[in-house]
């Protein structure tokens, strides 16, 4: 029997296809409505609390009150430098709120809900959405006021007293008291939440108490040398909304955002990672200090290093964050450099590259546990070389987790050398030597020393370095296979040490605290400590240093701390890498601090260069 398809079947099809389409189309209208309905919800109901915050004010007959001070201005002997300098950028010649501020990066950051974020692009956002109770002054690098008026502290250094500014708001218009200040160290605090990293620095803090409606005073066990820091310039979180979600909730969002800063989400809750979608920032309405001058902060999600430098080059972003081998050869195209502005600097919280050495994989030890071996591998990384041929000259060989700009650093320390040879004979120490004549050193169980050596994919510099790595290793012996794996995938592996040796970078700071990362305590569960080090002394002196008042001998600790860990080499430390920045020119006010360049809250664009958002 025969079966024909005819026209009646053909018409029946083409009725079915274009069914389907009209359904599918209308499921992602109803989605974009859905999502437009829930911003308008939010703003509807941001409005409403501000109307009732201007009614109660209004009945409390609070407007035109005489006071002694203006409500939210600073104590005597204060200044809030932050916003005395954003305020004095309103009154350069040609400033003009509004614009974008457009930029690119390869992915987006792996959640954005605070206190969980464990990168460096997601914290970076949060400081664009929460405030902290002080920040750095960019020029003396002391702590001055933000969402507070001043503070005042015990002669014992064991008690400091906030006392918070009455005009703050957070972006749905609830005012910021005392009581969020003590939500936001109760809840890190709280065991349940994932929030070992902040958890390092506080503890030492024994109770947070509410004194009144703004203020809070936070009594602390002992000495600690960032006591003041740790509680300072932790963002505060609006206890009316994180208080409605469990611990298992808050663990597993990645975008619950809520803050009193200068910027926010469209929506607090919806916030997903999508590749390729933009993370946008919107100006926050309800702000409570000088208005920030772009109206919305972009960035586009484009993996490929190239792409984002055609889209620069294009003028679809900003600003452009250049790998040497780009920032040497743009400076020299005088058509590229009449249009932008480049930037080179170095900061004392710039941080360093690293390769981690993990001792523990999949619970049992690796070649890495001996200390020779991981001796070795420093010594069969031509750091030199990489600093020359990759990064042109942009950074210095790194001999330790100090920045040269800081009073930690150890100057009397020297790095390694790349020494094959020498190498040779570290690894034939630890037991591992040529047995069959085929050039790779073998264990005493016949079986090569191999690794993989794993590194984010989106970064061709970091490709180019675990290249060169894996050519230095071949000619000692050792050999090494490179793994790019996508950045959330690969943190995930990371937490759960999965990985054999790992290429990466750490964020610094003007007076930084090993603890987080290479105390032994940290080891366990969720802590910084991935490779699994362990050493007593190095354990005793950070210990030690985190208690010691005075500073002269506290920087002579941290130097002892420089020099075990150059001995031990857990991390091969790379190199303190030069920060490359090319701006649009029709950006201005971009000046360099003593902390890199000023905070681009404190740029602008003239309103006849203006183009984004028209």
């Amino acid at each position: 029997m025969e079966n024909r398809f005819g026209v009646k079947d053909f018409f029946l099809f083409l009725f079915l296809g274009v069914l389907i389409v009209m359904v599918a189309m209308a499921m992602v209208q109803y989605d974009r409505q859905w999502t437009q309905l829930n911003v308008i919800k939010q703003e509807l109901s941001n409005q409403t609390r501000d109307l009732t915050n201007l009614r109660q004010a209004m009945a409390g007959n609070t407007f035109g009150q005489p006071t002694t001070r203006a409500v939210g201005d600073v104590m005597p002997g204060f200044t809030n430098t932050q916003q005395s300098r954003l305020a004095a950028v309103t009154e350069l010649p040609g400033y003009s709120a509004g614009d974008w501020m457009v930029q690119a990066t390869a992915t987006p950051p792996p959640r954005l809900t605070p206190l969980l974020d464990s990168d460096l692009f997601g914290s970076r956002i949060g400081e664009y959405i929460f405030d902290s109770l002080a920040t750095r002054d960019p020029e003396t690098l002391g702590f001055v006021p933000s969402v507070t008026r001043g503070w005042e502290e015990s002669a014992d250094g064991n008690t400091v007293t906030f006392f918070l500014r009455r005009d703050v708001v957070f972006s749905d218009g609830v005012p910021m008291t005392a009581d969020d200040v003590v939500f936001t160290f109760e809840l890190t605090a709280n065991p349940a939440i994932e929030a070992e990293r902040a958890r390092v620095y506080l503890q030492y803090v024994d109770k947070v108490t509410k004194v009144d409606q703004y203020t809070v005073r936070f009594t602390f066990k002992q000495y600690y040398f960032q006591n003041f820091e740790a509680v300072a310039s932790m963002g505060i979180l609006p206890k009316h909304f994180y208080e409605k979600y469990s611990p298992k909730d808050f663990n597993n969002s990645v975008g619950l955002v809520l803050g009193s800063g200068p910027y926010r989400l469209q929506t607090p809750t919806d916030w997903k990672p999508e590749p390729g979608k933009p993370l946008e920032l919107v100006r926050n309405e309800r702000y409570w200090g000088t208005r920030p001058p772009f109206d919305r902060i972009i960035w586009q999600m484009q993996p490929d290093p190239g792409a984002r430098l055609i889209a620069f080059k294009n003028g679809e972003t900003d600003r452009f964050g250049a790998q040497p081998e780009q920032y040497k050869d743009l400076i020299k195209d005088p058509n590229f450099m009449a249009r932008v502005a480049d930037y080179k600097f170095t900061a004392p919280d710039d941080g360093y590259f690293y390769v981690g050495w993990y001792q523990i994989v999949n619970g049992q030890k690796t070649p890495f546990a001996h200390k020779r071996v991981r001796q070795a591998m420093t010594m069969l990384i031509d750091r030199d070389g990489i600093v020359r041929d990759i990064l042109y000259g942009y950074g210095q060989v790194a001999t330790g987790p100090f920045h040269p700009l800081t009073k930690q650093f150890d100057d009397t320390i020297s790095a390694w050398p790349y020494d094959p040879a020498k190498a040779k004979a570290l690894l034939a120490d630890a037991g591992y030597v040529d047995r069959d004549g085929d050039g790779i050193v073998d264990g005493k169980d016949g079986k090569p020393l191999k690794y993989k050596l794993s590194y984010p994919s989106a970064s061709s510099l970091m490709e180019r370095i675990c290249l060169n790595i894996k050519d230095t290793m071949r000619r000692g012996g050792v050999l090494c296979e490179t793994e790019g794996v996508e950045w959330s995938v690969l943190l995930d592996r990371i937490r759960n040490k999965q990985v054999e040796a790992q290429l990466s970078g750490w964020g610094g700071s003007v007076e930084g605290d090993l603890y987080q990362i290479f105390h032994s305590s940290g080891i366990a569960g969720q802590g910084d400590n991935r490779v699994s080090y362990a050493s007593s002394e190095l354990d005793q002196v950070i210990e030690k240093a985190r208690t010691t008042v005075d500073e002269a001998e506290r920087n002579r600790l941290w130097k002892r701390s420089h020099q075990i860990l150059h001995e031990d080499q857990p991390y091969t430390f790379l190199f303190y890498d030069d920060n490359l920045l090319f701006v649009d020119k029709r950006f201005e006010n971009i000046n360099t601090t003593k902390l890199g360049l000023n905070a681009s809250r404190e740029w602008f664009v003239p309103a006849d260069k203006q183009k984004w958002g028209k």
